[in-house]
């Protein structure tokens, strides 16, 4: 749980960011981290509270509107990381008529209307959930009842199913685009690139698409399972190893809505990037040195041959900023600059003297360049 409240709360910090706040892509993850915190509030923490402390749930009332935040923020979550991995896509289309659906406005809106229709489809929830003693006085559908058999049926289609093939689909197709649009490059670094860009967007899609299904299916089958054989009579050991059961699966799926901060920072260089500026700027100033990060990143291509720090200042999270400079020819002489390696030699007191002042003037012309660190060190 504070693991999980912890990435959220960075994610916000850096989702909100100048340079990522108008990205559209971002604005469904941010929206997506700030439900992620009501649904861990309202999921984990009420519950660690009752299973270690012997809280009683106070009311009926009360545990349905805990239970009507647990499950809307679920899928409002899982709708928005789709429409985060559908933005990427029409963000990779060469067509504009897609390309324009990559706006800020739009996320926006469509923010506010996935909120909306998932508190209307969880609404139920507030009249017809009850307080099941077989359950450890947890508040569930009304058992061996058709309402709790098609909500269970409709959870397992849902999240177990639809979403993660969408997050799937989506991410593919985004990858296929990207190697489309590699093919018709003539020159060789934007060939590479984009190379490393497929990388990211490779495992970023396969991280997202396993973590749905890996920690979300599980709970629904198992939920749906004890729904069919509620009726049937059952050994108190059985009982208790459905109820382990249970309790590892829902473990499980509270650890795929709390780990979006660590899937992002395993898979957007980007986003590494913004962290590593937002912990340089905020850092101990005796205990961390992140300069030689910030101004100088690491290369994350396998030959290291491409300077990234002018690039992903200049782009968006996961693609083009809303698809603005989604033209294949529109690399910077900057961006597709190349370190050669070559043997080391001493070099003279001139040529340092040479090498102190072309510094300089680099750092007084580069403007991402991060002043003053060496003064606040001191």
């Amino acid at each position: 749980m504070f693991f999980g409240l912890i990435g959220h709360i960075i994610n916000i910090i850096i989702f909100t960011r100048p340079n990522l706040i108008s990205n559209s892509c971002c604005n469904y993850c941010l929206a997506s981290s700030c439900v992620s915190i009501i649904q861990i509030l309202f999921g984990q923490l009420f519950r660690m509270l009752k299973a270690g402390y012997h809280i009683p749930i106070p009311s009926l009332w009360w545990c349905r509107i805990r239970t009507f935040f647990l499950y809307s923020t679920s899928l409002a979550s899982i709708i928005l990381i789709t429409l985060a991995s559908a933005d990427r896509y029409v963000s990779s289309c060469s067509q504009v008529k897609y390309r324009q659906w990559a706006n800020i406005k739009v996320a926006r809106r469509l923010i506010l209307i996935v909120l909306i229709i998932s508190a209307v489809c969880r609404s139920h929830i507030l009249s017809f959930f009850v307080i099941d003693e077989d359950e450890e006085d947890e508040c569930w559908a009304p058992g061996t009842t058709d309402y709790r058999l098609i909500f269970d049926i409709v959870f397992l289609i849902t999240h177990g199913l639809i979403f993660p093939v969408l997050l799937g689909t989506f991410g593919f197709l985004t990858i296929y685009n990207i190697r489309q649009r590699r093919q018709s490059d003539q020159q060789n670094g934007a060939s590479i690139l984009r190379q490393h860009r497929i990388r990211d967007f490779q495992r970023m899609t396969l991280i997202q698409t396993a973590s749905a299904i890996v920690f979300t299916l599980p709970y629904a089958i198992h939920k749906l399972y004890r729904t069919v054989t509620a009726s049937s009579s059952k050994s108190p050991e059985n009982l208790a190893w459905e109820r382990l059961i249970m309790s590892i699966v829902r473990l499980l799926w509270f650890l795929h809505d709390s780990g979006a901060f660590y899937i992002y920072s395993l898979s957007s260089v980007k986003f590494r990037h913004e962290l590593l500026k937002f912990l340089k700027k905020h850092r101990p100033r005796r205990f961390l040195d992140l300069d030689g990060w910030i101004n100088d990143p690491q290369s994350d291509s396998e030959d290291g041959s491409i300077t990234t720090s002018s690039y992903y200042d200049n782009k968006g999270l996961f693609y083009d900023d809303n698809g603005e400079n989604s033209n294949s020819n529109s690399y910077s002489a900057d961006t597709l600059s190349y370190q050669k390696s070559k043997k080391y030699i001493e070099p003279t007191a001139e040529e340092l003297e040479k090498q102190r002042e072309s510094k300089k003037q680099s750092e007084q012309m580069n403007p991402f360049y991060l002043k003053d660190s060496k003064k606040n060190q001191n």
